[in-house]
């Protein structure tokens, strides 16, 4: 959503950008400030629309674009990885996790035993778009 506001901006910033500049050579110099404001305007527009077409996934995480309800196979690796800006990027952690769990249980003779489990998990990179 932002890419698209921000290339529309960015449209309509340089086209005024343009005509203020063809009417700054016709010597009329009202339209300097006009023509200043719209080339700032089209530059920051342009670059933030430029921006989103690029995403960070953090270390220890991996990525899985989804354009639409479509997941692509592909998993997106840590760093910054060029993306469809109208896609949505799902961020994993394939870091290894640990789940612990304590409990009181009876054993055969009714005494009760103090039980600890702990259990390591984590996601496989390469599995996650089935995720």
């Amino acid at each position: 959503m932002v890419f698209i506001v921000s290339l529309i901006v960015f449209i309509i910033a340089f086209i005024s950008w343009r005509l203020a500049a063809r009417k700054l050579q016709e010597r009329n110099l009202t339209f300097k400030s006009i023509a200043n404001l719209s080339g700032i305007l089209a530059l920051v527009f342009g670059v933030l629309a430029l921006v989103q077409c690029f995403t960070i996934i953090p270390a220890g995480s991996v990525g899985v674009v989804d354009f639409f309800g479509n997941v692509s196979d592909n998993t997106l690796r840590a760093g910054i990885n060029p993306v469809n800006p109208l896609a949505r990027v799902i961020k994993y952690s394939v870091q290894t996790h640990e789940q612990k769990e304590t409990m009181q249980v009876f054993s055969r003779e009714g005494l009760t035993i103090g039980l600890e489990i702990s259990v390591l998990y984590r996601l496989d990179a390469d599995s996650a778009a089935s995720v």
